[in-house]
């Protein structure tokens, strides 16, 4: 009995103490999340009232309330609408003659020119083919209507005398003068139209387009992006997380002049070690790879296709002297010769919407075009996959009726000839092309110097 007593005061002890720390870390939590920066708007600019909540915020600054900023991007001093003067200068813009009350002290609204150029219309009003704003357009329709009533309004009143001769005094005397009279109203009360604005409200005839804030240019840059490609753009970055290698990350820390990076904006470092590898980032990692490491059921689960193959495609390179010199190709095949049975994928879903029913492989064909001296050599040339090496002749054409495909074949390579020199008195032989003799099978298809 005692023991049990003793295993239930314990039991209630650890419920207590349990309960008290997940009041603790539930008060903590909502105290982190009610709380922010407190920002109210006054004459001189932006005011920080320090950490409030947003209820209070708004108790204290009343109608001056700005925001209550939890994340930096939020921060009066982060407004993409706030511009120093040499930033406005430097974007052909005009400050704000007073202080922005929505932005921190030292910073204003910055308002584009009035632009020079006049925007074409497509349908002329009279002789008004071209307007500068929207405010010259409606004053071009109103002088233009206002030419439109003069013209009804004196037919008007020439029906309107014909109507009253022809009645001569008659019963349609009365309605013609009418005609008349309210043709002359009409058209006075048009004259008038100005005038009768201005009274009720001179803002009305202001046909001056409000002024609208410029926003400064804001680079939403990826994580996904490249770190070397932004550096190349003048980009700052410095090292968040990993290596300065494939899959690290780099935070950008500083924009070219004239841009805003979003806050916290990373990017993916892409660099491998040789030409022919790729940086393939598979979840938070980076893996450097090869053209035949994809291939079906692979370690890194990467489905091979088209596009997976080719962003790994080295063309051949050509050299200062316009000679071309090596190249390695990367290509998508479901040609038997690159397949096996631990390679296959069956996919029948992909079949039935026109798909092939195997998953193919990425091919790799290393060229050297030091090597390469006749058309015939393009025939020597050989396929690197995960089966193994292959020669490129033995996978099929495009036009043999076969089972298998690839995206590159010897026909292509024959035909292109990327070997073939530029300059004159180099390889004379293939300056004319080369030419492919197209057999039943690749196993009688060569590539051929002309003869």
């Amino acid at each position: 009995m005692e023991k049990n007593l003793a295993m239930i005061k314990k039991s209630l002890g650890i419920g207590i103490i349990l309960f008290y720390c997940l009041f603790f870390a539930v008060q903590v939590q909502a105290q982190t999340v009610e709380t922010c920066h407190c920002f109210c708007q006054s004459k001189g600019g932006a005011v920080e009232r320090g950490m409030r909540t947003v209820e209070k915020c708004r108790e204290e600054c009343g109608t001056d309330y700005l925001t209550c900023a939890s994340v930096p991007r939020a921060f009066p001093e982060n407004n993409i609408r706030c511009f120093d003067s040499s930033y406005c200068e430097g974007q052909n813009g005009i400050w704000a003659a007073e202080q922005t009350p929505a932005c921190m002290p030292g910073y204003r609204y910055c308002y584009p020119k009035a632009s020079q150029v006049p925007i074409s219309l497509i349908v002329p009003i009279g002789e008004t083919d071209a307007v500068a704003d929207v405010g010259d357009y409606i004053s071009a329709i109103y002088t233009w209507l206002l030419g439109a009533a003069l013209t009804v309004a004196i037919v008007m009143v020439m029906i309107g005398g014909l109507q009253y001769v022809i009645s001569a005094g008659g019963g349609k005397a009365k309605e013609a003068k009418d005609r008349i009279s309210n043709a002359v109203i009409g058209f006075v009360l048009l004259l008038f139209a100005y005038v009768i604005l201005f009274t009720v409200n001179p803002n009305l005839l202001d046909l001056t387009m409000p002024p609208i804030p410029m926003v400064k240019t804001v680079a939403f840059v990826g994580e996904g992006s490249s770190c070397e490609g932004l550096a190349e753009q003048g980009y700052t970055i410095e090292k968040a997380k990993g290596l300065m290698i494939c899959g690290g990350i780099g935070k950008i820390v500083k924009a070219p002049e004239g841009i805003k990076v979003t806050d916290g904006a990373t990017c993916r470092y892409m660099k491998c070690g040789n030409q022919d590898e790729r940086c393939i980032l598979v979840g938070d990692k980076g893996l450097c790879l090869e053209c035949a490491d994809i291939y079906p059921n692979n370690l890194h689960n990467i489905p091979p296709s088209s596009a997976m193959c080719g962003s790994f495609d080295r063309p051949v390179r050509i050299d200062k002297k316009n000679n071309p010199k090596d190249g390695n190709r990367c290509f998508y095949s479901t040609d038997a010769n690159v397949m096996t049975l631990y390679g296959v994928d069956i996919n029948l879903p992909n079949l039935a919407t026109g798909g092939d029913l195997i998953t193919g492989s990425c091919v790799s064909l290393p060229i050297d075009c030091s090597k390469i001296n006749t058309c015939e050599d393009y025939d020597d040339l050989v396929t690197k996959s995960f089966k193994g090496d292959v020669k490129l002749d033995d996978l099929e054409p495009e036009y043999y009726p076969g089972p298998g495909e690839s995206d590159i074949d010897i026909e292509e390579i024959c035909l292109s000839n990327p070997c073939r020199a530029t300059t004159e008195g180099i390889r004379e032989g293939l300056k004319k092309g080369c030419h492919f003799e197209a057999g039943i099978s690749s196993l009688v298809a060569d590539c051929e110097t002309p003869k």
